[in-house]
This record gives structure tokens, C-alpha cells and sequence, in this order.
């Protein structure tokens, strides 16, 4: 909230945005001038006369309400979008720091395992020297060790990417530390997906940016339309002759531009104005089916996970420790092989790697 740049720049861009809408109601600005007048000369500092002149348009009825309304929903927008950037920022940090939490706890799994496999070379060897077992299930447990110690290295880089993914959301050196020793408990329930998508109808910043843009939209083709009024403007002159020590007289008047004359530059206005409003609208659409999907989408690979999770507290996870164990056990007593020592430590490895990613998930 504080460091991240892409929340940054989403507040200004709601903070430009929303100082377009004094922009909109303004008048446009008066306009002031002189003129020097001379007859029968053309040298510059001769003149007979001056003339001084102001003058100050007025936009035509409902012009400048009708433009104001548009900046204001378009800041509305912009206030939403930057809601969401809120939002999507925060579900960042929070996936960016269980992924770092998983990486660190598969490495720490895969070290644990790389200790279980020299107890199972020691195993091997002592078999070996006492008839019951062979060499190459000596080599075996050595390759099965020297492989599990290269993909701790492996895992040792991906807590280094994964440290550096939390950081730059954080805005902080990619090697900043950061603590995941207790990420705290997975939900163990979740709404019902009809619940989430009520929810997301009226709640979602997106799809009420989008609400408030076709609203802007709709009131930029009033702005359009109201480009048919004529503006107006008022203007006063005065003259003084030179020398004279005063002004003599005083002119006023009015003007009207005339935009029935060439009507395609409004029309082209208006036209324009109505293909951004059906475009907004269909985007609307396009964004709210598109949300249903992923609500939907979210909401079982959760439930999943969630289910993966419970199955491994109560189940799984104990039977794959005491599958070693057994596994170890008839090894040394000459009632099994090696490979099947073996399948059951990468049985092992291969739950607890699904339950650490079903908890991140």
C-alpha cells in the first residue's frame, strides 16, 4: 500500500483524472487586445488612434454541465480502477508470499530427504556387509542421494525468485528477508460460488468501473448533442485618440458562431460519441461474463485444494511416514528389495509436495 508503484500510479491517474472535472466546467478564457489605427502613414510610432478590446465567450446552454458530468464519471472510473489495482495487488502479495512459504518448505522436505536417503546408503552398506544386500543397492541409495542434494540446490534458487517476486511488490531489494515461518492457517470453508458471484455483481471495482465509464459515456453524448447550441460572445471596445488624454467611445456587442452550417463536424461528434458509449456497454458485458468464469474457476480449484488438504492432514501424510518406515524395516529385515524402499521414500516426497502446494493454493 504504501511502497508499491503500481498502486502509485493508479492514484494519480484517479488524481489527473479528477482534476479534468474543473477543467470541464470552466469558461473558456477572455480574450483582450489592442489595436493602433493610422492614416495616410505607414511608420509605426504614427498613429491617429487607439482601440482597446475585450471580449469573453460563453459556451452554449447545457455545453459545459454536459461536460462536467462526463469528466466526473469518468473520474468515478478512475477512482474504481484504482480500487481494483488495490485489490490485485494485494491478492499478489498474499499468492507471491505462499509461494515463497512452499518453496522454502520444499526445500526443506527435499533436505529432510536427502537425510533419509544416506540412512538408506548406511542401511544399504550394512546389508551389504553382512551378505543380505548387494552393492548395487549401495549405489542405488548413492545416486538416489547425489540426486535428491542437486535438486535441494534447485530448490535453493527457487526460494531466491521467489523471495525476489514478494520484494518487488514491495518495492525492496530483490534479497530483502522476509519471514514465512508461520503463514498461518489454510480456509478451511469457502462461500457457495453463487454466493461470490451476488457478491461480485456489486461489488467488484472492475465491473463498477466499467458501470461508471458508460455513464460517462452516456453523458459524453449529450456533450455532443448539445454542440448544436450556439456559443456566444460578448465583447466591448473603446477608442482614444492620440493626445487626447481619455477614452472618447465605447463600443459593444454580441456574436453567435453558427454550427448548423456545417453539420458534419457535429454529427461526426455525436456519431463518435455513440460508438464509445456501445462500446463501453459491450465491454461491460465482455468483462462481467469473463468474471463469472473465473469466479467459478477460483472457486473449485479452492474447494480442491481445500479438500487435498484435509485429506492429507487425516490420511495421507501419516500413511506415507509409516510407509517408509515399513518399507525400511522389511528392507533390512531380507523381506523386500531396495526398490521398493525407494518407491516408498519418493512416494513419500511426491505427498507431502502435493500437500505443501494444496496449503499455497
Amino acid at each position: 500500500m504504501e511502497s508499491n508503484p503500481e498502486i502509485a500510479a493508479a492514484r494519480q491517474r484517479w488524481e489527473a483524472a479528477r482534476q479534468r472535472i474543473p477543467q470541464a466546467a470552466a469558461l473558456m478564457d477572455p480574450m483582450a487586445g489592442a489595436m493602433l489605427m493610422r492614416d495616410d502613414t505607414t511608420r509605426l510610432s504614427d498613429y491617429g488612434m487607439a482601440e482597446w478590446m475585450v471580449s469573453q465567450p460563453f459556451p452554449g446552454f447545457g455545453k459545459r454541465r454536459a461536460a462536467e458530468q462526463a469528466a466526473s464519471r469518468e473520474a468515478a472510473a478512475a477512482g474504481y480502477e484504482y480500487l481494483e489495482v488495490l485489490r490485485s495487488v494485494r491478492a499478489r502479495v498474499i499468492s507471491s508470499y505462499w509461494a515463497l512459504w512452499a518453496a522454502r518448505e520444499k526445500e526443506r522436505l527435499t533436505g529432510e530427504a536427502a537425510g533419509i536417503a544416506h540412512q538408506f546408503e548406511q542401511a544399504a552398506l550394512a546389508c551389504c556387509e553382512a551378505g543380505a544386500g548387494t552393492q548395487s543397492d549401495v549405489l542405488r541409495a548413492q545416486i538416489e542421494r547425489t540426486m535428491l542434494e542437486d535438486e535441494r540446490i534447485t530448490r535453493t534458487q527457487q526460494i531466491g525468485v521467489a523471495l525476489a517476486a514478494v520484494n518487488a511488490l514491495l518495492n525492496a531489494p530483490p534479497d530483502t528477508p522476509r519471514d514465512t515461518s508461520d503463514p498461518g492457517p489454510s480456509p478451511e470453508a469457502l462461500p457457495g460460488p453463487g454466493e461470490l458471484l451476488a457478491l461480485a455483481a456489486s461489488n467488484n471495482a472492475m465491473l463498477v468501473a466499467r458501470a461508471r465509464m458508460i455513464e460517462a459515456r452516456r453523458a459524453a453524448v449529450t456533450a455532443a448533442r448539445r454542440e448544436y447550441a450556439p456559443d456566444v460572445e460578448v465583447f466591448v471596445k473603446a477608442r482614444q485618440r492620440r493626445g487626447s488624454g481619455g477614452i472618447e467611445e465605447y463600443d459593444t456587442g454580441i456574436a453567435l458562431n453558427l454550427p448548423w452550417i456545417w453539420r458534419g463536424k457535429t454529427k461526426g461528434m455525436i456519431g463518435e460519441a455513440r460508438a464509445d458509449l456501445a462500446s463501453a456497454e459491450a465491454e461491460y458485458s465482455d468483462a462481467a461474463n469473463k468474471l463469472s468464469v473465473e469466479i467459478l474457476d477460483l472457486h473449485a480449484e479452492a474447494d480442491a485444494a481445500a479438500r487435498r488438504v484435509r485429506l492429507f492432514d487425516t490420511e495421507l501424510l501419516e500413511k506415507a511416514k509409516l510407509l517408509v518406515q515399513t518399507s525400511l524395516a522389511e528392507y533390512q529385515n531380507g523381506r523386500s528389495d531396495f526398490f521398493a524402499l525407494l518407491d516408498a521414500q519418493r512416494e513419500a516426497i511426491r505427498v507431502e509436495t502435493e500437500y505443501i502446494e494444496a496449503r499455497a493454493e
